[in-house]
């Protein structure tokens, strides 16, 4: 049931370079270290709860947008287990994140609430008319200036969401829209590192128990600034799955483990 449920689009080549203790990473345990992709962990230097961050680098393995079963506006949702379970063994996921914001956490499907367009194809327009002025995009574009694949940030509009040039985009927040922004909580960010222009990195990080200024300066820490991070869906949503090792973030009493709608995929080529 989960396997139908799990419909997978985008692709995006990356690429893990050898210096594994780049943009600060040095005050990290490094976790996993695969071609193309390296995983981190800190402990709660910043006062805060566990912080991990995957690097990746558009060369040598694929970035899906993947989501439960759509019907309608719809989208099933599913534990970040269930994705794992099935992605890592049918195809050689190597890491599983949360994505997208959605409407209902109650329910067995939902609306998600921004736009995301996989393939060419706008699968929502979003649910929500919340902060409208706030909406960020995390944007792949097929050829950049190393000849593969990469990830770009942009200010939403809706010329670029409709553009044939772009055809796979997620719509998040700026860092600073106000989402309980001052208590600490799971928080999911995804930003472009572009000091090296000729390869730019993207990161995913996952704080289990943040603030926004909190995760801002982890980003600023990566050489990831507000022009080019995304501010994904948090709380109990902010999930990573990689090996053995699964996170949660915080709901503001502890772990949560709710059922997501949308998740993004690191894939071995």
């Amino acid at each position: 049931m989960i396997k139908k449920m799990i419909l997978s689009s985008l692709v995006a080549g990356v690429m893990f370079i050898n210096n594994a203790y780049a943009n600060n990473l040095d005050e990290y345990e490094l976790l996993s270290s695969q071609a193309g992709l390296g995983i981190y962990k800190k402990d709660g230097s910043y006062g805060i709860g566990e912080i991990y961050v995957q690097r990746i680098n558009m060369k040598h393995v694929d970035v899906k947008l993947m989501h439960g079963n759509k019907s309608g506006d719809f989208f099933g949702k599913a534990t970040l287990s269930s994705y794992w379970t099935i992605l890592k063994d049918n195809i050689n996921a190597l890491s599983v994140s949360n994505g997208a914001f959605f409407e209902d956490l109650s329910n067995t499907s939902t609306q998600l609430s921004f736009p995301i367009k996989i393939n060419g194809n706008t699968l929502t327009t979003g649910a929500s008319n919340d902060f409208p002025n706030e909406r960020k995009m995390l944007v792949f574009k097929d050829t950049c200036a190393n000849g593969y694949k990469c990830a770009l940030v942009m200010n939403y509009s809706t010329s670029i969401l409709n553009s044939s040039s772009y055809s796979n985009i997620i719509v998040g927040l700026s860092p600073y829209a106000d989402k309980s922004s001052s208590f600490p909580l799971g928080r999911t960010f995804i930003g472009v590192d572009h000091s090296n222009t000729g390869t730019p990195i993207l990161y995913i990080v996952h704080g289990t128990n943040a603030t926004q200024s909190q995760m801002r300066e982890v980003m600023y820490d990566l050489n990831i600034y507000d022009d080019a991070i995304v501010m994904l869906d948090g709380s109990g949503s902010s999930q990573l799955a990689f090996g053995n090792t699964k996170v949660y973030g915080s709901r503001g009493t502890g772990p949560d483990y709710r059922k997501i709608p949308q998740v993004i995929v690191v894939i071995k080529k």
